[in-house]
């Protein structure tokens, strides 16, 4: 980025990573759900900070996986 031009609101920025209420709406499941299953290290996801963070193709996998087809 040069000095004309200017920065990118975050409106600009594609979505990289899903919050859990993101996993919660693309999967079906409770975000109390998707905060047990990343604890347990079940579902793909990343801890930053406090938050989790998930790859939305991971979690594609997951479901088309091990996910949605066992009980969870």
């Amino acid at each position: 980025m040069n000095s004309r031009e200017s920065p990118k609101s975050s409106a600009d920025i594609p979505l990289l990573l899903w919050s859990k209420q993101h996993v919660a709406a693309a999967t079906g499941l409770t975000v109390k759900r998707v905060e047990d299953l990343s604890l347990a290290g079940l579902l793909p996801g990343l801890k930053i900070g406090r938050t989790w963070r998930f790859d939305p193709d991971a979690i594609r996998a997951w479901v088309r996986g091990s996910g949605r087809s066992q009980q969870v």
